[in-house]
């Protein structure tokens, strides 16, 4: 049955709230009705006693994994649609996840065009296996061994920009110079901070400390396009005017330079003009590609 031009009934499973809302309030404003859920068990509860249309899953969960609860949804409601949401598909993931009948796939962060497209087209259609922006095996493999090789850290990109703040995870920073002292910080030009920081000529790494994973996926999983990122949280202010997340390590200050558009990103190359450490009794927060992306191999 195609129901593209009516309101769906919507379940939204994600272990991180901000997306639950991020996603939820894309599809309200569609006239759709939308529950959301950080707990597997009671998202799989609430099919079980209430109609579902559409679920979408992250298939990085707290208790089970994304392609589990697809399962579990299929047994008790076999013509439920599913699209499947995820950082870092893998071919093991997508083949399970084909095989258990999901519909599409969305990358994260979540982008709102991308999320209303999805969905549209997944309650237009009778089910079919459709994959969004997949990488090949090759890929995939290259990338798994990039992230166990090369050592980083994890900074939050920080920045204002007419009046607006907002901030974006990498772990992609390295110095470039010591005369000037020189770092360079790679953002994609989908990520909202990309045009805040070309407009603005300046940004700040806030270093975050070791225990602060649960501030990186913050920043990370979500789009400053469609949520505030700093909701609830009122920062502090580098010395150069910057966001300053509290319990971070140090901030770096840094004022563009030169910015060089490389592959899907653009690397912004900025002159500090202020650093500090902030607590030394902290240890700078090591990236874990296994925090943020699902199945990356051992």
């Amino acid at each position: 049955m195609r129901m593209e031009n009516s309101m769906a009934r919507i379940l939204v499973l994600d272990d991180v709230q901000e997306a639950v809302n991020a996603v939820s309030r894309v599809l309200e404003k569609r006239g759709h009705e939308v529950v959301g859920y950080t707990d597997e068990d009671k998202a799989i509860d609430h099919v079980n006693n209430h109609p579902v249309d559409l679920a979408i899953l992250d298939i990085k969960l707290k208790k089970m994994d994304g392609v589990q609860v697809l399962s579990r949804l299929k047994e008790i409601r076999p013509a439920i649609k599913v699209i499947m949401l995820t950082g870092y598909p893998t071919h093991a993931t997508v083949e399970e996840a084909m095989r258990l009948g999901a519909n599409a796939y969305c990358l994260k962060p979540i982008d709102r065009s991308e999320i209303e497209s999805k969905v549209s087209e997944v309650l237009g259609q009778e089910t079919h296996i459709e994959l969004v922006r997949y990488p090949d095996k090759a890929e995939v493999e290259t990338q798994d061994i990039l992230f166990r090789s090369i050592s980083n850290g994890v900074y939050i990109v920080t920045v204002e920009d007419q009046g607006q703040i907002n901030g974006v995870t990498t772990p992609w920073v390295t110095q470039l110079s010591y005369d000037p002292v020189m770092v360079m910080v790679a953002i994609s030009p989908l990520r909202k901070c990309h045009g805040m920081i070309t407009n603005s000529g300046q940004f700040a790494l806030n270093v975050l400390a070791s225990g602060q994973v649960d501030v990186a996926s913050r920043f990370a999983l979500t789009t400053g396009r469609e949520m505030d990122k700093f909701e609830g949280v009122v920062p502090q202010r580098t010395p150069a005017g910057n966001p300053l997340l509290s319990g971070v390590f140090a901030y770096i200050d840094c004022e563009v330079v030169k910015t060089v558009a490389v592959g899907d990103h653009s690397l912004f190359v900025g002159e500090v003009i202020g650093a500090e450490v902030l607590d030394s009794t902290l240890s700078p927060l090591i990236f874990d590609p296994s925090h943020y992306f699902w199945e990356i191999r051992p």
